[in-house]
């Protein structure tokens, strides 16, 4: 058999046939295997954040102040993630701290869903202040990037 140079060969093989059978020798095996795709992951992460005004300040009538927050928690992964906790808190370190803990019950790849956390009249984006949004705060889901779960406002 001539080859070409340059011709990529799979198999080549050299048959003999003896007394009416075929058999068949292989002269070259591909060493190449079988590769998986990339890992499949969960990838929660804080996509988008809104200030919310909704409580009045005591001294003035009708003056809205922002003590809400709007967060949307994606899972930007390529799999599921089962259930997680969130946590949120607001002057972390300092004598007023507050902090929620709650949970959420998984998200799909591709994913998202809104939060929405208030401070109970406290103005999350008054300067001087702080908080902090964590999405799988304990985390219980094993991620593609565990490095992408905190928003820290304003």
């Amino acid at each position: 058999m001539n080859v070409r140079p340059g011709k990529k060969l799979g198999l080549i093989l050299s048959a003999l046939a003896i007394g009416g059978a075929l058999l068949t020798t292989p002269v070259w095996r591909s060493q190449a295997s079988v590769r998986p795709g990339p890992p499949r992951f969960p990838d929660l992460t804080i996509t988008a954040v809104e200030k919310v005004y909704y409580s009045t300040t005591s001294g003035r009538r009708g003056a809205l102040i922002p003590d809400r927050v709007r967060i949307q928690v994606s899972n930007i992964g390529n799999a599921a993630a089962g259930s997680f906790e969130d946590q949120f808190e607001w002057d972390a370190g300092w004598g007023n701290e507050q902090e929620y803990i709650f949970f959420i019950n998984g998200l799909g790849a591709g994913q998202s869903a809104w939060v929405e956390v208030s401070s109970n009249g406290y103005n999350l984006w008054q300067a001087g202040h702080q908080f902090r949004y964590t999405t799988d705060c304990t985390n219980s889901v094993v991620e593609s990037n565990e490095n992408n779960n905190v928003y820290n406002g304003p």
